[in-house]
């Protein structure tokens, strides 16, 4: 099975699917299906960004510190290095779901989890969308604009990620054998780890975070629109009221 065919199997439940994914061996299929989803997911979503608005949005991976030049050069270095921190993530995430699945009694291996994590990023080649919409809309000036793009940009990253999570479902009961609650405990307690590791190392590393930069775009608008303006710096301001 080729990885398209594998893909739409994933994402539209193919009842063979699951017992496919079961019975394979090996981490060559999970992985190479994982370097997949990242490359097409990489290659479109930056192309489209270069392209629409000459900036690059390499992976969302600002909140780590790493941003390269907007420019054609750097397009294979972001893609590689992209590529490379969620493989190693992929790993991470694997070995701490896998402890608390093992904690909540479930029956499954180190791999049957690594199975999970990588086919469970399959709605993970859909994240081009929301991020080219918010690419193309990064030059509106009006604080309404932005919200609507923040909004449907939003909506759609969170449909991904519900569909994501469904994927890790229904994989987890099938190689893991445990119920829905603890599919659901493991799911939360591994966010919160990951996500305290997260907190706790964000403030060691240079660079904004996309948060800070989506709220300075909404600040620019909201002080065009009440015609502010601002000069080579935070601290000089100047008021143009008409």
């Amino acid at each position: 099975m080729n990885y398209f065919h594998r893909l739409k199997a994933i994402l539209f439940k193919d009842p063979q699917i699951l017992d496919n994914i079961a019975t394979e061996s090996g981490y060559k299929h999970p992985v190479k299906f994982l370097l997949f989803t990242l490359l097409i997911t990489a290659v479109i979503q930056d192309a489209a960004s270069l392209l629409l608005s000459r900036k690059m949005i390499p992976l969302d991976l600002t909140f780590l510190g790493i941003n390269f030049s907007s420019s054609w050069w750097s397009f294979p270095i972001t893609i590689v290095t992209a590529i490379l921190i969620l493989l190693i993530f992929s790993f991470i995430h694997t070995t701490i779901f896998y402890f608390i699945l093992m904690i909540l009694k479930g029956s499954g291996t180190y791999l049957d989890t690594y199975k999970i994590s990588a086919y469970g990023s399959a709605p993970w080649i859909l994240l081009p969308i929301p991020q080219i919409l918010a690419s193309m809309t990064i030059n509106l000036r009006s604080f309404s604009g932005l919200a609507i793009a923040f909004l449907l940009s939003t909506t759609l990253s969170l449909i991904i990620a519900i569909w994501s999570l469904k994927i890790i479902f229904r994989l987890t009961k099938r190689l893991h054998y445990i119920t829905n609650i603890r599919i659901l405990l493991a799911i939360v307690v591994e966010f919160i780890i990951l996500g305290s590791i997260v907190y706790l190392l964000i403030p060691l590393l240079p660079g904004k975070s996309p948060a800070s930069t989506t709220s300075a775009a909404i600040a620019c608008a909201m002080r065009e629109e009440n015609n502010w303006c601002f000069k080579d710096g935070d601290n000089q301001k100047c008021d143009q009221a008409n």
